[in-house]
């Protein structure tokens, strides 16, 4: 079973309507738009990281979009996305990103 728990800020996470210890699924999700912070490799795409139907919130399954709300530098844009079931978000050595969840 892959998942991911989040854990934030309880009352933001009531205001988005996810619970503490959501689980968010990727195993079967894909990767519907891969632009985070502009940095490619989809440079067409939005300037976000956008994952399919993440969970299940008010009986429907939602997206996890992901933005920047820092500076991103990435090592390798192209290692943005999905391994192994797993959500991956690459960040140069060195270097530091805040990143806000959407769904």
């Amino acid at each position: 079973d892959n998942k991911v728990m989040l854990r934030r800020d309880s009352e933001e996470l009531a205001y988005q309507g996810v619970l503490p210890g959501q689980e968010l699924w990727f195993s079967d999700s894909a990767v519907v738009q891969n632009n985070l912070g502009g940095m490619g490799p989809r440079y067409r795409d939005p300037k976000v990281l956008r994952y399919s139907e993440v969970c299940v919130m008010g009986g429907r399954l939602v997206d996890l979009e992901i933005s920047a709300h820092s500076a991103y530098t990435p090592a390798d844009p192209k290692s943005n996305g999905l391994h192994r079931g797993y959500a991956a978000i690459n960040v140069a050595s060195g270097t530091s990103v805040q990143l806000v969840l959407n769904f």
